[in-house]
């Protein structure tokens, strides 16, 4: 009984020793960019959107959609905008982009750096600078001088100071379709300036915006000085919309995020996970105490794959269930639409665009697809007969999809 009164003595002492050590701890934060909606350190965007949210009379939401699903909405003009360390849209992406911008919609893609097809569309190039984030956490510790950039239009000749490393980078060329809006400090601004730190153009009924500085719409650049008033010069030129911001390009900044980082960020699941951790231990030294138990010999796990295989082809064999086997390949074949070519044929609202998506990706006919997908409905959702030949037949047509989509 005394043995038990030290021991529960001592585990209550270090758990208020713990307790003390953790709150006497200085606060540190995580300099990584991450943009999310949901992050309070420096380089999130919680302070942003928050701020947003509240400033924008027509609406502001932040969406995890990619320009290709929101291209599907049919919503009125409205203003997209993307932050991200490095954009690198795909082909799908970059033609709903062209969409949008058709359609009326301003866009603006703030990242570190552009690169794929979006780049060798507009000729964009950048000059090259490593961000470190460390040098930027020991500027912001001893304030030293800060750079100057230098508004081209609308707002011609006025000027705003910022941390060097938020710059980064600078557009060194770009589409002659583009037009400086914002450009570095010491180069004279006129007709023959080259170097952007945001550019503009007018596409279609839309108009895009490139910029170089992500950073300056974290938690961090938003409530830096003067930084807010440019953040909402540079919203202002997208005009007064509904307004929306994309994550789906942040992805990437947040691939280092796990669930132990997540626990240890929420003060009550770090103490759980701290406790947990405790029990597990002390079960251990406890467990060692007792007489180990004699490990029986196990057999090797025998692979019974191929007469799995066996077992339901024939199956289906003497049950004749040929649209079955045609229903299963119907669904291998919709994912594979699904995550190729991003169209979903069992949405009947989007039949005939879904048709001419595929006809385009893999140069059949739009008559022969719609009739393919008109009959593989029809099996899949009523009960039908079908001969050895149709089966065959359905199942070669669509192989011959799947394949051309390789092509």
């Amino acid at each position: 009984m005394k043995m038990n009164s030290f021991f529960w003595g001592g585990l209550v002492l270090l758990i208020v020793f713990m307790m003390w050590v953790e709150y006497s701890l200085p606060r540190s934060f995580v300099w990584e960019p991450t943009f999310s909606r949901q992050d309070k350190q420096p380089f999130g965007c919680a302070v942003f959107d928050d701020m947003l949210s509240h400033s924008l009379p027509q609406g502001y939401e932040v969406t995890d959609e990619t320009l290709y699903l929101l291209s599907l909405d049919e919503v009125p003009k409205r203003n997209i905008l993307s932050i991200s360390k490095r954009l690198d849209l795909t082909r799908t992406d970059f033609e709903a982009l062209t969409e949008l911008l058709e359609a009326g919609d301003h866009i603006l893609l703030a990242a570190s750096r552009f690169s794929g097809v979006l780049s060798d569309t507009f000729d964009l190039q950048a000059s090259y600078d490593y961000l470190d984030y460390e040098e930027l956490a020991r500027q912001v510790l001893q304030r030293p001088s800060r750079d100057t950039l230098v508004w081209a239009e609308p707002f011609a000749g006025e000027s705003f100071d910022f941390y060097s490393a938020f710059r980064g980078v600078d557009f060194t060329r770009y589409d002659s379709l583009f037009v400086p809006v914002v450009v570095p400090g010491e180069e004279q601004v006129d007709s023959a300036v080259r170097l952007a730190s945001v550019i503009r153009a007018q596409i279609g009924e839309g108009e895009l915006i490139l910029m170089t500085m992500p950073l300056l719409f974290t938690n961090y650049g938003m409530l830096d000085r003067d930084n807010s008033d440019q953040i909402f010069r540079l919203l202002s030129l997208m005009g007064d919309r509904p307004f929306v911001r994309t994550e789906a390009y942040a992805r990437n900044a947040r691939e280092n995020d796990t669930p132990l980082r997540y626990f240890l960020t929420h003060p009550p699941l770090r103490w759980g996970l701290y406790m947990s951790m405790l029990v597990l231990i002390l079960f251990m030294i406890f467990t060692t105490r007792r007489r180990q138990r004699v490990i029986p010999v196990m057999k090797q796990p025998v692979n019974n794959r191929m007469e799995f295989t066996r077992l339901i082809g024939t199956l289906y064999f003497r049950r004749r269930d040929n649209a079955g086997l045609v229903r299963k390949k119907y669904i291998f074949f919709a994912e594979i639409l699904r995550r190729v070519i991003q169209v979903d044929i069992e949405d009947e609202s989007q039949y005939l665009q879904t048709a001419d998506r595929i006809a385009g990706k893999t140069g059949i006919g739009t008559e022969k697809i719609v009739a393919l997908l008109a009959r593989l409905r029809e099996i899949h959702t009523q009960e039908v007969k079908l001969t050895d030949a149709q089966m065959k037949q359905y199942i070669d047509e669509m192989n011959e999809i799947i394949n051309h989509l390789y092509i």
